[in-house]
């Protein structure tokens, strides 16, 4: 699954605040763990299942490791091995329909894609 929408504006939904989703964190964690119960539902063993998210950091290794940790622990829950997590470095767009991660201007964070490669057991 690739970029999964979680954005700052979310919280304001409806179907988010009865769910109790308070904060991007838990708002991607829970899209993530949906995503490993489908692709555990439809995947036969040894299936690849990608997620790609977004994020910022100015030390790449601090994001891999980051991400590599959730996606670990979010694996437990579902019948999934952690293969690897990849960052691919990229630049937002500046001008014409965008949702941007992080306030254009504001951070001078590199930003990443991430990619995550998880096994079917």
């Amino acid at each position: 699954m690739w970029f999964s929408g979680v954005h700052p504006a979310r919280q304001y939904d409806r179907l988010i605040q009865a769910l109790g989703i308070a904060d991007d964190k838990v708002h991607r964690m829970s899209n993530d763990l949906a995503m490993l119960h489908l692709g555990g539902a439809v995947l036969p063993p040894g299936g690849l299942l990608q997620l790609a998210g977004r994020g910022m950091a100015n030390d790449p290794g601090w994001l891999i490791n980051e991400t590599r940790e959730t996606m670990r622990a979010l694996a437990e829950h579902g019948p999934f091995n952690l293969i690897n997590v990849e960052l691919r470095e990229y630049d937002e767009p500046t001008s014409g329909p965008r949702i941007g991660v992080g306030a254009q201007g504001v951070s001078g964070d590199q930003h990443y894609a991430t990619s995550t490669m998880l096994r079917r057991r």
